[in-house]
């Protein structure tokens, strides 16, 4: 075994797999527990990733949505930044753009300082085709945060998408 072996295997599907099966019964035991639900929500979310990358017919969809659903338990008893933005990247990996969007205004309305959550709006605002939108973000997001690594995305996206106009 070498240890890029282990790490392949730690990340497997089918280890993820039985972890999600682990978390699911914790949760079942332990519905209010927010650790749970969030670590359950984010192995079904990497579980979700795999499945689309490996081009499963539903793309992840069940286990998307069973994610949104674990985040959401989560995020009423509190609520996260970082929650709720995979909540809102699960919402975009379905095509229910409306909440993503909701989900990441969210976010950068309580949160200004949360740079992913305002790069990942810009994205979803131009897939949407809200250019503009998007535009306006990233612009912003680069002005106050140039040497954050979203930032510097932002940039980049910025200069792409101006390149495409």
């Amino acid at each position: 075994g070498s240890p890029h072996g282990a790490y392949e295997q730690q990340f497997s599907l089918e280890h993820i797999e039985k972890q999600v099966a682990e978390l699911r019964k914790q949760a079942e035991a332990n519905p209010g527990d927010v650790a749970t639900n969030v670590k359950l929500a984010n192995s079904l979310f990497n579980v979700a990733s795999m499945q689309k990358r490996r081009g499963s017919a539903d793309g992840g969809q069940q286990q998307w949505n069973e994610a949104i659903s674990f985040y959401g338990k989560a995020l009423k008893q509190e609520d996260s930044p970082d929650v709720r933005c995979d909540m809102a990247t699960c919402y975009f990996e379905l095509g229910k753009v409306a909440e993503s969007i909701r989900e990441f205004k969210e976010v950068v309305a309580k949160h200004p300082e949360h740079s992913n959550a305002a790069f990942n709006l810009g994205v979803v605002l131009a897939a949407s085709g809200d250019k503009s939108g998007a535009a306006k973000i990233w612009e912003d997001l680069a002005r106050k945060q140039p040497q954050s690594d979203a930032g510097k995305l932002a940039g980049m996206n910025l200069k792409r998408l101006n390149e495409g106009k």
